[in-house]
């Protein structure tokens, strides 16, 4: 079977092209970008994971890239078609005690120097998602007890206890670990979901609900909690995890209900789709191959 173990940590930060703190930018002790023909797309290391002082990414876009460094969403950045297509490797060394404020602000300069990275503010409607109680009342149970690494960071769970199953064959999580971990091998998909907020919840549905819409497990939409509910739950949700374009009903066999009818049934929560005014990025310059390392 395969699994997917996560522990996010994500916020939302002030756009600034180069950042200079009081020594100077914030910058990587060491870092290395290149071209990747790699197929697959990679993530190691940074603030919050076991390798907190160093990262490993490969595989990535610059449109990858960026919506990284600046924290934003695909939809809220435009740019040639070639940064949606060219990919590149990134190696950096962090300084120890690097917050992820930080090692945002580092990548932002390290596209500007690399890339000579341009960008451009602007304002646009767009659609988001907010995530309310439905009709009914939420049906979530209150978590465990919270188990947290030092540091007050949520303590991901090992791979190697992914095998553990229920009885209804979906991963165990073990009882006060923050995060989720879920199966898409399982005749109906389904995550495990322990000690997490409806803030928490919200923010994994920006992947979810992405890939759900547009396929690729990258892409992002945007939602929001506005279900006024306090604490952490634990909770097990099925639900079509399988990343694809809208399903054909004809053509492809029923993987179980898409997030959205998962949410209602068996959370009692459900998205809502509203207009907002949302700043965007445009990208003005940048360079096809990065500088030199």
């Amino acid at each position: 079977m395969r699994y997917i173990t996560v522990a996010l940590f994500l916020g939302r930060l002030v756009w600034a092209q180069t950042t200079t703190g009081a020594h100077g930018p914030a910058t990587f002790e060491v870092a290395s970008v290149k071209s990747d023909s790699g197929r697959y797309i990679n993530l190691t290391g940074g603030p919050g994971t076991s390798e907190p002082e160093r990262i490993s990414y490969s595989g990535l876009t610059l449109t990858h890239l960026i919506t990284i460094g600046y924290d934003i969403f695909e939809d809220q950045l435009s740019g040639p078609e070639w940064m949606n297509t060219e990919k590149y490797a990134v190696e950096a060394k962090l300084p120890a005690g690097t917050n992820r404020e930080q090692f945002h602000e580092m990548l932002r300069n390290l596209l500007t120097e690399r890339f000579g990275l341009l960008l451009r503010h602007e304002t646009k409607n767009t659609a988001v998602y907010e995530l309310v109680v439905a009709k009914g009342g939420p049906k979530m149970q209150r978590a465990a007890v919270s188990v947290s690494a030092p540091g007050g960071l949520p303590v991901p769970q090992s791979l190697s206890d992914a095998p553990i199953t229920d009885k209804n064959g979906c991963p165990v999580r073990a009882v006060g670990l923050h995060g989720y971990t879920i199966d898409r091998n399982h005749p109906v998909p389904c995550g495990t979901f322990r000690n997490v907020s409806t803030l928490d919840l919200a923010q994994y549905l920006e992947h979810f609900v992405g890939s759900e819409l547009f396929g690729p497990l990258t892409a992002r939409v945007h939602v929001t909690d506005e279900t006024n509910l306090e604490g952490k739950f634990d909770f097990t949700l099925h639900w079509d995890f399988n990343p694809k374009l809208p399903r054909s009903v004809a053509a492809e066999p029923d993987l179980g209900p898409t997030i959205f009818e998962a949410l209602e049934k068996e959370l009692g929560l459900k998205l809502q789709k509203v207009i907002l005014s949302l700043e965007f990025l445009v990208v003005e310059r940048a360079n096809r191959v990065p500088t030199s390392n």
